[in-house]
C-alpha cells in the first residue's frame, strides 16, 4: 500500500460520525445531497473528493481546512495529514536523477539510488550499447508492443476515463489488474483520469490480445461495480 492511501486510511481511524456530518454538510456545494447520502464512511469521502480533484497526493489543502473546522477543535487528524507532507517533503529532496545529455532522447530518472550508483550517460551497457541508445530502443520496442498488444480500445478507454469516476479501482481489479499496479499508477499519476488510463493502458499490454471491449463489458457489470450504466454505453457504441 502506498503512503497516500495508508495515510488517508489511518486519517479515517480518526473521524467520528460527528465529523464526517460535519464534513459533508460544510461540502454542500461540493458534493451535491444525493451524492452525500451514499457516504458513510470517511473513506467513501476521501474517495468522492478525489474523483472531483478536490485532494490529491500533493493537493491536500482543503483536505487541512476540513480537519481544522470539523473536528471541534481536535488536532490529532491534522497530525496525520502534516506528517504525510513533512515525510513526502523530506523524500524529494533525496530523490538524486540524472538526465541524458541529448535533448532528444528520451529522459531518464533514477529513483532512490545513491550517488555512486547513479549510471553516467557516457557509460555503456553490458551488451556495449549506450544508455541513450539503450534508452531509445526500449521506447521503440514499447511502442511495438502497444501497437501489436491487442485489439484498437482508444474509444473504449476515452470513455471510462470520463465517466468511471470513484468505481475505478474496483473495475480495475474485476479486470484482472493487480493491486500492485494500482497502488503504482496512483503514486505516478495525480488525476483519477490519468489513473484510469495508465492503469488500462497496464491491462492492455499485460493481456494484450486477451484486451477485449467484451471483458470490459463483463467488468463494468462485475458485482463488485455495477456500472450498468456505462456497460450498456459501450454495447450500444455510445461513447457521449
Amino acid at each position: 500500500m502506498g503512503d497516500y492511501r495508508a495515510m488517508l486510511i489511518e486519517l479515517a481511524s480518526k473521524i467520528r460520525p460527528d465529523d464526517l456530518r460535519n464534513m459533508l454538510f460544510a461540502l454542500k456545494e461540493v458534493i451535491k445531497k444525493r451524492e452525500s447520502e451514499k457516504i458513510k464512511t470517511a473513506i467513501d469521502l476521501w474517495d468522492a473528493l478525489e474523483d472531483r480533484e478536490y485532494i490529491g497526493r500533493d493537493n491536500l489543502e482543503q483536505l487541512k481546512h476540513l480537519l481544522r473546522s470539523c473536528m471541534d477543535g481536535r488536532t490529532d487528524g491534522l497530525r496525520i495529514v502534516e506528517d504525510y507532507e513533512a515525510k513526502r517533503a523530506q523524500q524529494r529532496q533525496q530523490l538524486p536523477f540524472t538526465e541524458l545529455p541529448n535533448s532528444q532522447s528520451p529522459q531518464i530518472v533514477y529513483v532512490n539510488l545513491p550517488p555512486h550508483l547513479i549510471p553516467n550517460p557516457a557509460q555503456r551497457t553490458q551488451n556495449g550499447m549506450s544508455y541513450s541508445d539503450y534508452a531509445k530502443q526500449q521506447t521503440g520496442n514499447k511502442t511495438e508492443q502497444r501497437k501489436y498488444a491487442g485489439h484498437d480500445l482508444s474509444k473504449e478507454i476515452n470513455f471510462l476515463t470520463r465517466n468511471l469516476g470513484r468505481n475505478w479501482r474496483f473495475f480495475m481489479r474485476a479486470l484482472g489488474v493487480d493491486d500492485t499496479v494500482i497502488e503504482h499508477v496512483e503514486g505516478q499519476y495525480r488525476t483519477v483520469r490519468d489513473q484510469i488510463y495508465y492503469c488500462m493502458q497496464e491491462w492492455i499490454q499485460d493481456q494484450k490480445q486477451g484486451a477485449t471491449k467484451e471483458r470490459i463489458i463483463q467488468a463494468l457489470r462485475d458485482s463488485s461495480v455495477e456500472r450498468n450504466d456505462l456497460a450498456a454505453g459501450l454495447e450500444l457504441g455510445d461513447y457521449k
